[in-house]
């Protein structure tokens, strides 16, 4: 029940941020219509307390592929930052 009422306020967030083009992200308006609905609600489902703390258990392991990206990028120098400070020393 609770990751579907956290995919729920997700697709809800998209819909909004297509629908009316705005230039937030869907899941940012996703997780305030959770919020809304927590502080009207007054308190956290069971449910959607567990979800949640297993989710933030592994959140560590969501970032590794883009750690293992910018890895790559720096050892190949493709880096955005690489780019600029290997020409500064070199005089253009």
């Amino acid at each position: 029940m609770g990751m579907s009422v956290l995919l729920t306020c997700q697709f809800l967030g998209e819909v909004i941020a297509r629908g009316l083009t705005l230039p937030i992200p869907g899941p940012v308006i996703g997780m305030v219509i959770l919020l809304i609905g927590l502080m009207v609600r007054g308190k956290v489902p069971r449910s959607l307390r567990l979800t949640g703390e297993g989710l933030l258990r592994y959140l560590t392991l969501l970032f590794v592929p883009a750690w293992v990206g910018l890895m790559v990028h720096f050892r190949r120098g493709q880096a955005p930052l690489c780019r600029p400070a290997s020409t500064i020393p070199s005089g253009g």
